[in-house]
């Protein structure tokens, strides 16, 4: 994380800096630019109407906080960052303890595990891998740039990065120009008490380049391929040559990243998860040939089944802590061990698969007996 500057001096900063511009825009007299409402609905620096509609709450990269949850300091801290322009706000590398503490949360550790900045990555590195400076500027550049696409009527906005690889040389200016290569799942969400709703996001490989300042990263290039038949030609060029094939490759890392997309929208949103993942698995069971052969559900790319992958350990918590309290000899029981075993990878490591199993029940009792370390994270946890 970078220096923890107090927010007054940002404060007076922001000030000074406001007197500068307004002096030299006195002395130019440039043509007055005006922004339509509509078009900045969603940013964090929103217009006086909507300050007026959200007086007890505040912003933050396209999320509302309530000010009764948070400190001074880090109101403080919010309304000047507001303040800056989207290029400023993606050169910011502090981000207050409170704003922080939910992403945190998502990736289960407080602190940043530090890596190298040269040479290739272990294959599929997330978030927590990052340094927490380059981690925050990754995100803001992200969530800024997709800010203006797609519906502008959502609940929540969130992404996820997996790093292939990055590169870091010295820059002319003295420090390291770092370029990171990955996938990037972009995702907004409507919410409801039936679950999350997708409306609109974006999978696609992405090259980040940033300059390494004392104070966070700045962000340099924004790049992304060009769609249709220039797709493969313009990874190719971009990308060094062992990481071609992964940056074509859309299927590679997309479950686990819709998860983590699902993971912050949950959180985020506090959303009761048992009866939506309750609700799935009853419209699985009642669906045509669910109780003549329920196994046939995990290959027919079911859209309730593939949801409930979505959700992760959240469909796992569920399963898991209903198989613990036995009886699962149902449909239901035999849907929800092939759900358990495609997200617990376990299929070829037991002595009886989900596909084997004469009930959910018994494939369960069956990972509990050899595996029971991968069961115990999840249980009383719905």
């Amino acid at each position: 994380m970078g220096k923890n500057v107090k927010p007054v001096f940002w404060i007076i900063l922001a000030a000074a800096a406001a007197c500068i511009l307004a002096a030299a825009a006195f002395l130019a007299k440039p043509a007055e630019t005006t922004y339509e409402n509509e078009s900045y609905e969603n940013e964090s620096y929103a217009n006086e109407s909507n300050a007026d509609e959200n007086e007890n709450q505040i912003q933050y990269m396209g999320q509302w906080y309530s000010r009764e949850d948070l400190s001074e300091d880090t109101i403080q801290w919010l309304e000047w960052y507001n303040l800056l322009s989207p290029e400023e706000q993606m050169a910011i590398s502090y981000v207050p303890g409170e704003l922080q503490e939910p992403l945190t949360q998502i990736h289960g550790t407080d602190e940043p595990i530090v890596i190298e900045t040269t040479g290739a990555l272990e294959e599929g590195y997330m978030w927590e891998a990052f340094p927490s400076p380059l981690y925050q500027a990754i995100r803001n550049a992200i969530l800024q740039k997709k800010k203006d696409s797609y519906s502008r009527i959502y609940d929540f906005a969130c992404c996820d990065f997996v790093m292939l690889d990055m590169e870091a040389d010295a820059s002319e200016s003295g420090g390291d120009t770092v370029v990171c290569y990955g996938w990037v799942l972009y995702m907004r969400y409507i919410v409801s008490e039936h679950g999350l709703e997708e409306n609109g996001g974006c999978h696609i490989p992405t090259v980040l380049t940033f300059e390494a300042e004392p104070d966070g990263y700045l962000l340099k290039e924004y790049w992304e391929p060009r769609d249709g038949s220039y797709f493969e030609q313009d990874i190719r060029d971009k990308f060094p040559e062992h990481l071609v094939q992964d940056g074509m490759d859309s299927q590679k890392f997309i479950i686990r990243q819709q998860q983590s997309c699902y993971k912050q929208a949950v959180q985020g949103t506090c959303l009761d998860t048992v009866p939506v993942i309750r609700r799935l698995l009853d419209t699985l069971c009642s669906g045509p040939g669910a109780s003549f052969n329920p196994q046939t559900i995990p290959g027919q790319n079911n859209t309730e089944y593939r949801e409930l992958i979505k959700y992760g350990d959240y469909s796992l918590s569920y399963c898991l802590n209903q198989f613990e309290q036995g009886g699962e000899t149902e449909v239901n029981g035999k849907i929800m061990a092939f759900l358990c075993e495609e997200l617990l990878q376990t299929r070829g490591t037991l002595p009886l698969d989900a596909a084997d199993a004469a009930t959910g029940q018994l494939w369960y009792d069956t990972l509990c007996d050899h595996s029971y370390d991968l069961v115990k994270p999840y249980l009383n946890q719905d």
